[in-house]
């Protein structure tokens, strides 16, 4: 008799969130009003694209941005020397950054982010996101993703009371 209830139950409750999920205000993954996840991470990894073989500690994430499209992200708090010869200054929306290609990350954008951060956590203040957009991505999208990234990031940081708790923003609401 309770297994009989209980089928019932589940059947109702599915056919009554059904509609719901077809009729949703955010749609598909791929509609303009679908925020960024990060599907990976926060890792703590060694090594940061763009610059020569190294052990640069930084936290790294991935985003899912909708369907079959991924952005890479790590971010440091090491000071960075861009060489001119592998970066050029470049300016996304409003924030400036470096920027510089390779074969593997394609298009990579390095830009600052000013954290005020407890003093048992801080290293300085300045941190460095470096995002993996990948050749051929939307200068819209590039824009849009990060002035919404870089004041994220910087809270999330900011929030963190010991340094096992520096983490990358869960979700990116660039779509603005």
């Amino acid at each position: 008799m309770y297994r009989i209830i209980a089928l019932f139950t589940t059947f109702a409750c599915v056919f009554a969130i059904a509609p719901a999920r077809a009729e949703g205000p955010r749609g598909q993954a791929d509609s303009p009003g679908d925020p960024a996840v990060l599907v990976v991470g926060t890792l703590r990894v060694e090594g940061i694209p763009g610059f020569p073989k190294n052990h640069i500690p930084a936290l790294f994430g991935r985003y899912l941005v909708g369907p079959g499209m991924e952005l890479s992200v790590w971010v440091t708090a090491e000071p960075l020397v861009f060489n001119p010869a592998v970066w050029r200054p470049a300016t996304v929306g409003r924030t400036p950054a470096q920027e510089t290609s390779t074969a593997r990350e394609g298009l990579l954008l390095a830009a600052e982010c000013a954290v005020k951060m407890r003093p048992e956590v801080d290293k300085g203040g300045a941190w460095t996101a470096i995002i993996a957009f990948g050749e051929g991505t939307d200068e819209a999208l590039r824009s849009r993703f990060l002035a919404t990234f870089l004041p994220a990031l910087a809270r999330s940081l900011a929030s963190a009371r010991f340094p096992a708790d520096l983490a990358l923003p869960a979700i990116i609401d660039f779509t603005r």
